[in-house]
């Protein structure tokens, strides 16, 4: 006799107390873990959390959305170099995930990794505790072919054990691109808390970061790295604050390394900027904007080259004005009219 293949759910749901024997749709028949879970669900399905629960690990391999709208903690523990959300899905597939505790108990490699899909939203989440496998990362975004990677309202801490590990990793593949936005994201006590690493060759990295904190990470907060030939890594910083950070608020590290600040406040770092084997680090203004704020300890250290720049009204094409903030005494002085430097861009 043979029996006919069980429908997939349009929803399902997972439970504290439900069982991996149950159909999953409906409240009353949730299953136990998230893998069993993805198993009934259709492409593009959404996986309800009805209450606390350890959900387990879990690999998508299409379109679908992970949801945790306040029902408790739904967590992902793993074991020695485990990985909590694996994500390698098809063209044009979208993952999303919401409200989930990701937690690598110091001995987890990998909160979340991501190697393909289209689009991959990242919301109300907390990743801690990735630091085993060598080395450790909260989430890693290492895209195979074009992919976008949105986070928001997420904290990502104590993650990374080695150097270039740490927080959030983009370090899209050869030939591919990653594009990124981080709305409301607080990076801390980490190694790095963001690395954008542009290791292979291809468009590289575009990174924007906006109302977010890099905090008390050992070693930088933002650290954007390329090598000659190879993909850039590029990172737009607004409204955001890097402070603490054991070696450096920023460090951009290449030739094709390039970060933007705009209304940021960088303090109390082992450095505030570093820019080493010619990798531009610009501080950018515009007339609607405040003077970028800056403790004496990174004030002093910032090289001369690295000014808040000012564009002449109605010119934008035209000769550029720089000032530095003097707080001693003598009050603010100005310096005279520069050429703009290379890759500097200015936002008005």
């Amino acid at each position: 006799m043979v029996f006919p293949a069980q429908a997939l759910n349009n929803q399902s749901f997972v439970s504290g107390t439900g069982s991996n024997t149950n159909d999953c749709a409906t409240v009353a028949t949730a299953c136990a873990g998230f893998v069993q879970a993805m198993a009934v669900t259709n492409p593009g399905g959404e996986i309800t959390v009805v209450n606390t629960g350890d959900y387990g690990p879990v690999a998508i391999g299409q379109s679908v959305n992970i949801t945790n709208d306040g029902a408790g903690e739904a967590s992902i523990l793993v074991g020695l170099g485990g990985v909590g959300i694996f994500i390698s899905a098809g063209v044009g597939d979208v993952a999303s995930l919401r409200g989930l505790v990701l937690d690598g108990q110091i001995i987890g490699n990998i909160g979340i990794d991501v190697t393909h899909a289209s689009a991959v939203h990242i919301q109300n989440c907390v990743i801690r505790n990735w630091e085993g496998g060598g080395g450790g990362y909260g989430i890693a975004f290492i895209p195979s072919s074009r992919s976008q990677l949105f986070i928001s309202d997420t904290i990502v801490f104590n993650n990374g054990s080695i150097a270039l590990t740490g927080g959030i990793l983009i370090e899209p593949q050869a030939g591919a691109s990653a594009d990124v936005v981080l709305d409301r994201v607080h990076l801390g006590n980490n190694v790095d808390g963001l690395l954008i690493d542009g290791a292979a060759s291809g468009p590289g990295s575009h990174v924007i970061v906006r109302d977010s904190m890099m905090s008390g990470n050992a070693a930088n907060g933002i650290h954007a790295l390329t090598i000659p030939g190879m993909s850039p890594a590029f990172a737009l910083v607004e409204r955001s604050t890097m402070v603490n950070n054991g070696q450096n608020g920023i460090l951009a590290d290449g030739p094709g390394a390039t970060v933007l600040l705009k209304e940021s406040t960088i303090a109390r770092n082992g450095t505030g900027v570093s820019t080493v084997n010619s990798g531009p680090a610009d501080l950018v203004r515009d007339q609607h904007q405040q003077q970028q704020s800056w403790s004496r300890r990174n004030r002093d250290q910032l090289p001369l080259s690295l000014l808040t720049w000012q564009p002449t009204r109605g010119r934008a094409d035209g000769p550029l004005q720089s000032d530095v903030a003097d707080q001693g005494r003598r009050g603010r002085r100005a310096r005279k009219a520069a050429p703009l430097p290379p890759k500097l861009a200015v936002i008005g």
